[in-house]
């Protein structure tokens, strides 16, 4: 098994190429080994090279309601309790007043 760490971009592309052939490995088998040892190794170094940062809240709000096929005269309708409070209320969320 020849594995070593992950240091540059053409390493973490060979790991990948290597981890996509022995992703139908049998547990139990050095190609299997060598498979989970790989994806360790490319989790670590995509968690330090390229993590993931949490939505702004607002835009996964949108996103969300963008998933939903909701417009956004329904998502107020639950914001408040009268159409003005509504309409401002929803106007404070998207515009990250609120």
């Amino acid at each position: 098994m020849d594995i070593k760490p992950i240091h540059t971009k053409a390493d973490h592309k060979a790991a990948l190429a290597e981890i996509e052939r022995l992703w139908d490995a049998k547990p139990g088998t050095p190609e299997f080994d060598k498979f989970e040892v790989l994806a360790t190794l490319v989790d670590v170094y995509e968690r330090t090279h390229t993590p993931i940062l949490p939505p702004d809240p607002v835009e996964a709000i949108k996103f969300r309601l963008e998933q939903q096929a909701r417009h956004a005269r329904r998502w107020s309708r639950s914001l408040g309790p009268e159409p003005v409070s509504q309409r401002s209320s929803m106007a404070g969320v998207s515009s990250h007043c609120r």
